[in-house]
């Protein structure tokens, strides 16, 4: 057994007289027995107990029965006792197909190693390698020295004929100064391009019509999108 009860109360009653180091003996004693599962000999006992050959024959005798093959003690036999029981019908219930449900598994089940205390320690080789999930996209806020890339500002002409060069420039620096200047978490985004055309489609149902013509107007150099004194240089 790896796990079993221990009753403050009980123990305080039963031990209170015992010294500091009898009680550390009395319980190695308990442990040894619970997790072997039978009787200790005398000689385990005093190598269990460090050397304490007093304390150790002192607990032995008024908390053990010594039989023909070690000493016993009557809550540890009658827990064990139990906990086999338990096991062994699990084990049946196990080979027929498992517990009948909703019961809950009891202690020694096999069945369910979260609510067994005396299930084997978990080692690394019984977890299953499982894919990691997708790390969830951060967002950034906007370059204070933003400026429109060239495909974006293609993008709203082809979307809004009715826009010029000069029209989408002017939403360009609106685009920047709202956002540069906005506080707070929404002043994050994960995909400013998808901004920058979600504020083109919301900014279109204000514009005035310009003439076609004055698309002829754009100009461009390198990936930006430019104003015209700046282009002609």
């Amino acid at each position: 057994m790896h796990y079993y009860q221990h009753n403050i109360g009980d123990y305080a009653r039963d031990t209170g007289h015992l010294s500091v180091i009898e009680h550390g003996v009395y319980r190695l004693l308990l442990d040894w027995c619970y997790l072997n599962e039978k009787p200790i000999t005398t000689e385990q006992a005093m190598r269990i107990a460090r050397g304490y050959q007093l304390e150790t024959q002192s607990v032995l005798s008024e908390f053990f029965q010594l039989e023909s093959d070690g000493w016993t003690h009557k809550r540890v036999i009658k827990e064990i006792a139990d906990y086999r029981v338990k096991a062994e019908k699990n084990r049946q219930n196990g080979a027929k197909g498992g517990r009948p449900k909703p019961n809950t598994n009891p202690v020694g089940s096999q069945a369910d190693a979260k609510h067994n205390p005396n299930q084997e320690p978990i080692t690394n080789n019984q977890y299953i390698d499982a894919p990691l999930a997708p790390p969830t996209k951060r967002g950034s806020r906007l370059p204070e020295d933003w400026k429109l890339p060239k495909h974006l500002g293609e993008w709203a002409l082809k979307q809004f004929p009715q826009w010029s060069a000069d029209d989408v420039r002017t939403e360009a620096d609106k685009f920047r100064d709202f956002w540069v200047a906005k506080t707070g978490k929404d002043a994050s985004k994960a995909d400013w391009d998808a901004t920058w055309r979600n504020w083109c489609r919301n900014a279109k149902k204000d514009a005035k019509p310009t003439p076609q013509s004055r698309n002829a107007q754009i100009f461009k150099a390198g990936n930006l999108w430019l104003d015209n004194k700046t282009s002609s240089k």
